[in-house]
């Protein structure tokens, strides 16, 4: 398996990266009709700066709608809250649903806590307005892909440990969840793993720049790096998705276990032949799938 990312993660070319994968990921065609988009800026947590908040919702009016509020992907230094709009068309639709996608700060520019906090203000605020937003504030699920995946592990671990703000269910797709990963990785590699996508050394990145400690030291928080967490007992019912050949299967595969013999109802999947950002190709058959299994689970949370 020769075939590697063509670029390396560093402070110099990340400005350029950041734009490249924006180009890339951020919904070029208009929302239908019958979808409004609207912005938000809301109280930081502890005093932090406002956060950004892009709420999507089905024109017409209907009250104690469910809603998912959910952190986008980009390894803590990409994206936006934009990146996700393409694939929130499908979700409202056929949910019926409320979408909250929440525009946290990114690192190296802004370090753990502040990218979590910025996720918890976010939360706290969709529960606080649940009137205004016509939301069932019982039905408010959590969604993430790769380091939003992380986010949102850690949001639901924080969430059910300051146990202000219920979380219904969290939809975790290959999600970025433990700096040690970094040095495991160096030291003795998986065959398989890491060559196609998020690589070691953009992994390596990616921590460095969320972290104020080194990847894989003692301090680093169970809200930075949830597979840090002993006990998951208490967590909401949960869907964790991994593939085959992405560099967090390990990690990922690690915590779905966890959460089972923590009592948690988990449903877990391994991907054939994935790595990780399959699915930023949406007209791929994988991420066509993955696509349907997200509104399979989702579907099930919200419409028991």
């Amino acid at each position: 398996m020769e075939a590697r990312p063509h670029y390396t993660l560093t402070h110099d070319i990340l400005p350029t990266i950041r734009k490249m994968s924006a180009e890339i990921l951020v919904n070029s065609e208009p929302l239908p009709v019958s979808i409004v988009r609207e912005e938000r800026f809301v109280p930081g947590r502890n005093g932090d700066p406002d956060v950004r908040l892009l709420i999507y919702r089905p024109k017409k009016e209907k009250a104690n709608r469910p809603a998912l509020y959910h952190t986008h992907g980009g390894g803590f230094i990409l994206g936006s809250a934009e990146m996700g709009e393409a694939g929130y068309v499908s979700l409202i639709q056929e949910l019926d649903c409320v979408i909250v996608s929440v525009d946290y700060r990114l690192s190296p520019e802004t370090k753990f806590p502040g990218p979590m906090d910025d996720c918890y203000a976010g939360l706290a605020w969709t529960h606080q307005n649940t009137d205004y937003l016509n939301v069932d504030p019982d039905r408010i699920a959590i969604a993430g892909e790769s380091a939003g995946g992380g986010l949102a592990a850690g949001l639901c671990l924080m969430a059910r440990d300051l146990e202000e703000y219920p979380v219904l269910f969290q939809y975790l797709a290959v999600p970025m969840l433990d700096d040690r990963t970094v040095p495991r990785e160096e030291a003795d590699p998986h065959p398989f793993t890491g060559e196609f996508g998020w690589n070691r050394q953009q992994n390596r990145f990616g921590w460095e720049s969320y972290l104020a400690d080194p990847p894989g030291s003692d301090n680093v928080s169970k809200y930075a790096a949830p597979a840090r967490e002993t006990d998951l007992s208490g967590l909401p019912p949960t869907y964790l998705l991994t593939g085959a050949m992405d560099l967090f299967l390990v990690e990922g595969t690690d915590y779905a276990m966890r959460l089972i013999e923590g009592g948690v109802s988990t449903e877990f999947r391994i991907m054939p032949g994935a790595p990780h950002g399959t699915m930023a190709t949406p007209n791929s058959q994988i991420a066509k799938e993955l696509g349907r299994d997200r509104l399979r689970v989702l579907n099930r949370a919200f419409y028991p």
